[in-house]
């Protein structure tokens, strides 16, 4: 079995848009910045940043992570992307550190193993560096 790892940038990874269009989690784009909408609570504005802040005043990214079967390509997918840089970091912490996966399988139904997923994930910010990850929310299909 191939997996492609699609490490990109919410606002211009078209692989990334393409793939996650569907899906429960996906980024949107907002007047002054970013954010990553829920399709089952599109109403929930907090996972979202503001771009006008400050690089100095910046203390939160967000990321999502998705493992999906690709119909086109027949191929397993995982994409890691993050609103900005510290949210890709940070979720590229995630999916590379066992400790971090283990919080997912908490989460996790019987048989995750075979089924797609997503992950939200958040970072603070600290000093210019991503903190590490915290899982917001995951869906299982």
């Amino acid at each position: 079995m191939w997996f492609a790892v699609l490490p990109a940038r919410s606002a211009d990874g078209w692989w990334t848009l393409r793939l996650t269009s569907g899906l429960r989690f996906s980024f949107e784009k907002e007047p002054n910045g970013a954010r990553v909408a829920d399709k089952q609570n599109p109403a929930n504005t907090a996972w979202s940043v503001d771009f006008k802040t400050p690089l100095a005043q910046f203390t939160r990214d967000y990321a999502i992570v998705s493992r999906v079967r690709d119909s086109k390509t027949e191929q397993t997918v995982v994409i890691v992307a993050g609103i900005g840089s510290w949210g890709t970091l940070a979720a590229g912490e995630f999916v590379t550190m066992p400790e971090h996966l283990k919080k997912l399988e908490a989460l996790a139904p019987k048989h995750w193993e075979q089924k797609n997923l997503q992950v939200v994930l958040a970072t603070d910010v600290i000093r210019g560096s991503s903190g590490p990850p915290t899982v917001l929310a995951a869906h299982f299909w």
